[in-house]
């Protein structure tokens, strides 16, 4: 009687959605950070065969150079990583725990 009126099967495929949802942003996540590094070697190979890294650091300018590039690149990604905390979603408050 009491499943006529209160449907769980619903309730069980919407958190169901919700953990694989979970493991989908997980799995991106990892194949992202993956391919991200493969992309950093590839460049830091390509850099160390034509050398031009070497002719760089030699000169005063290319190291500031090289220096600022780097702190241009850390700064990005710095104040992405702020914009992302701040920006982010509450989670949604549980007033259930509080009764008695």
């Amino acid at each position: 009687m009491t499943e006529n009126l209160m449907p769980h099967d619903r309730l069980s495929l919407r958190y169901a959605r919700a953990r694989r949802a979970g493991r989908i942003q997980l799995s991106t996540t990892i194949a992202v950070v993956v391919l991200f590094a493969l992309a950093v070697i590839a460049v830091s190979i390509g850099i160390a065969q034509a050398d031009t890294l070497g002719a760089m650091v030699e000169d005063e300018t290319g190291r500031r150079a090289l220096f600022a590039l780097v702190l241009v690149i850390g700064s990005t990604g710095g104040i992405t990583a702020t914009m992302m905390w701040l920006t982010a979603p509450t989670p949604p408050r549980r007033c259930d725990i509080h009764r008695i």
